[in-house]
């Protein structure tokens, strides 16, 4: 919980950065890879994975519960933090990346 709580903060962190930058009126620019894209990247990416903690966090609290069992203490911090969801990604791993693959398609088509 500590770590998603640090990732949540660190996302924060790097979204402020990224405004402050851009009303500096240097934009991220791709190309270039200058600093507001890789502070961009960086805060898209904690971003990511704070959403992707979260959601485990909140999965471990509701699947006991849906099965009608009890919600049992939560994991240490040495073990896997995302074992549901990784789980669930390893399971439907081509169906996914089909998925992204298609929409990928459908953006570069609009």
């Amino acid at each position: 919980v500590r770590f998603t709580l640090n990732l949540g903060g660190l996302s924060l962190l790097l979204w402020g950065c990224v405004f402050c930058l851009q009303s500096l009126d240097l934009r991220v620019s791709r190309r270039l890879v200058n600093l507001p894209y890789v502070i961009w990247t960086l805060a898209y990416n904690c971003s990511t994975l704070f959403l992707f903690t979260l959601l485990e966090i909140v999965l471990h609290f509701i699947a006991p519960l849906a099965k009608g069992g009890e919600v049992s203490a939560w994991r240490g911090e040495g073990r896997r933090q995302c074992e549901v969801l990784s789980d669930a990604i390893n399971r439907n791993q081509l169906f996914l990346f089909l998925i992204s693959n298609l929409l990928t398609g459908l953006v570069n088509l609009t």
